[in-house]
């Protein structure tokens, strides 16, 4: 099989306006037949059945999610990963009974990043979730729930369409 090779280049368009951070995380139970999905230029095709999909929002600059490719050339493999980490303030017993949901899981991720742009971590294989609680030692400190997450899949994250999306709930932080 010949290898892939590159077909156009990239020019800089962004005219100053992006913004970096994230504005949503979405979770939802792996499903095997997501992996199977098309991706086209870049964007994975609408599916045919609804997933349920479980929308947490992100309101402060602790979050971070970034995608790396590793290559080995002995194995002659190539692959992403795909590392996050999110954080929801306030602690309460709802949330803490999904999150150890989500920990036992396996799960498709999909991120929304403030510029609007959403991209699914774990296709392939899904991902991987870490949970973990703080509370500061002053009174003006933070306290909430570290939700890590990990993936690695063949290609790199494809685009979704927000409106593609069947969000089935979200979780409501108490104030």
């Amino acid at each position: 099989m010949a290898c892939e090779t590159i077909t156009t280049g990239r020019m800089d368009f962004s005219c100053m306006t992006l913004v970096g951070g994230l504005k949503n995380v979405y979770f939802a139970a792996y499903t095997p037949g997501v992996s199977a999905l098309t991706v086209t230029d870049g964007v994975l095709e609408s599916p045919a059945v609804a997933i349920d999909v479980f929308k947490f929002e992100l309101v402060n600059d602790g979050n971070t999610f970034e995608e790396s490719s590793e290559a080995n050339d002995m194995a002659g493999t190539s692959i992403f990963s795909q590392t996050g980490t999110f954080v929801l303030k306030s602690i309460d017993a709802v949330t803490g009974a999904e999150l150890q949901k989500l920990a036992k899981s396996r799960l498709h991720v999909f991120v929304e990043d403030m510029n609007g742009d959403v991209r699914l971590a774990g296709k392939e294989f899904g991902a991987a979730c870490t949970v973990g609680s703080f509370t500061g030692g002053a009174i003006g400190d933070a306290s909430g729930y570290n939700v890590g997450i990990s993936a690695r899949d063949l290609n790199i994250m494809p685009h979704v369409l927000i409106a593609d999306l069947a969000i089935s709930a979200a979780v409501i932080l108490p104030e």
